[in-house]
């Protein structure tokens, strides 16, 4: 039943906007395909990715980047087909162009913490601080939502996107945000990872504990003859020996062999690190297990 409502939703985003003329964009959202009928789309920043999945019936674009510009037709360049949005996890890095569409869908457990980035006055404050370093041109800052209010629908653990001739899963990864998902198109060994990197941050006052996100990455490790390839939230594709590194920097973690080190982060929220290899946890030493 929720996969024929939000093929329906999609359909009514098309119809209700496929006349809308094409925003001035260029300066800002660029694309490349780098798979059959898959495109990552980039603005700058904190080196941003968001990711366009075509399917013979419908797309699905993973995370809605800091709202500036128009991404919405941006991404209807690329693709007439009915669009689904969906995002990783809550943080306005992802979701800041949420509220240029009117259905966007997110981890169960993020979307409480998503609902005040749907404000575009919260967004420009939120992304005009992140970016204060980015120049931008007036004309691509913040359009005037054409969309005045939008729907957060929920995802959960094995929920399945179904584009077509391409079907791409749903898989809960609570540690950075309680509500973090990875999506996992099977078909092209790919899986899609927001911001879980060779620096996952898990710090934040929403953040999870190391022993849950490991949790995380012993059941991604159950599933990991379906993908070969990580597509990050920030950065370049991954290979999957990242995750075995990740959950050897846990285990470094619970057993005290890791040094903990004091961890800066750019936006301002601290906390220690762990390395090992290539891969760092910075995290919240009073949520260790």
């Amino acid at each position: 039943m929720q996969t024929k409502t939000i093929l329906l939703l999609a359909l009514f985003s098309t119809m209700q906007f496929c006349n809308s003329l094409l925003a001035q964009t260029n300066g800002w959202y660029s694309s490349k395909e780098v798979g059959v009928k898959t495109w990552i789309i980039k603005e700058p920043g904190f080196d941003e990715n968001m990711y366009l999945l075509e399917g013979q019936d419908s797309a699905l674009l993973i995370d809605a980047g800091f709202g500036m510009g128009n991404l919405r037709d941006f991404v209807k360049s690329l693709t007439s087909k009915p669009l689904i949005i969906v995002n990783t996890h809550f943080h306005p890095d992802h979701t800041g162009g949420d509220y240029e569409f009117p259905f966007v869908c997110i981890g169960a457990k993020d979307m409480e913490y998503a609902k005040p980035f749907l404000n575009p006055k919260v967004v420009q404050q939120i992304t005009t601080q992140m970016l204060r370093d980015t120049a931008i041109a007036d004309s691509l800052k913040f359009p005037e939502p054409q969309v005045q209010k939008t729907i957060l629908i929920p995802v959960d653990d094995n929920y399945v996107f179904k584009l077509g001739d391409r079907n791409v899963q749903v898989i809960n990864v609570p540690g950075h945000t309680p509500g973090s998902i990875f999506l996992l198109d099977a078909k092209n060994k790919t899986l899609y990872t927001g911001d879980n990197m060779q620096t996952t941050w898990l710090f934040f006052k929403e953040s999870l504990s190391v022993g849950t996100y490991m949790q995380s990455l012993e059941k991604l490790n159950r599933i990991k003859g379906e993908y070969n390839t990580l597509y990050p939230g920030h950065g370049k594709p991954l290979d999957i020996a990242i995750l075995d590194e990740l959950k050897q920097c846990c285990q470094q973690i619970f057993s005290g062999k890791c040094e903990a080190k004091p961890y800066h982060s750019m936006i301002g929220q601290d906390g220690v690190s762990c390395t090992y290899k290539t891969v760092t946890i910075a995290y919240d030493p009073a949520k260790i297990k």
